[in-house]
């Protein structure tokens, strides 16, 4: 996503203290659990939709996390998005992940110090996505790189 959008990277580099914040974009804009199924339980409506005990309902949390009665243009990568938090890729509810707060913050430290020591880093060939509908990823993403020269 940084390397699409270097004006975002940029304004990471001059802001350090936005990796947080920008992490949960890219889970928003890019989330990596795309569908989840649940059952329902008892007797409910979703959408105007009847759903009786036992029926599956699947979920687009990707779809979700693109939900214009959410994010202001949700199409729009942008690190600095206010709400970016709201996303649903940790799911929610008694389904929210539990490492989610260590994900996000091992996550915004990698990222931190691997663009702090990669300045120039961008992905340099076709990179490969996962074969899988559910769980989003990349088998190859080749990149390359030039080191800090240190002072």
């Amino acid at each position: 996503m940084l390397d699409g959008h270097p004006d975002q990277l940029r304004w990471l580099q001059e802001n350090p203290d936005g990796w947080g914040n920008a992490v949960d974009e890219v889970l928003r804009h890019q989330s990596p659990v795309q569908l989840t199924l649940r059952i329902a339980l008892r007797e409910t409506e979703v959408a105007g939709k009847r759903f009786l005990p036992g029926h599956g309902i699947l979920l687009y949390l990707g779809g979700a996390n693109r939900d214009p009665a959410v994010f202001t243009d949700p199409g729009a990568f942008d690190v600095t998005r206010p709400n970016a938090d709201q996303h649903l890729a940790f799911s929610a509810g008694v389904h929210f992940c539990l490492g989610a707060s260590l994900a996000r913050l091992e996550t915004a430290v990698a990222l931190r110090t691997l663009y702090e020591r990669h300045p120039g880093l961008h992905v340099a060939g076709r990179p490969e996505r996962r074969e899988t509908r559910v769980l989003r990823g990349f088998e190859r993403l080749p990149v390359r790189t030039t080191a800090r020269v240190a002072a």
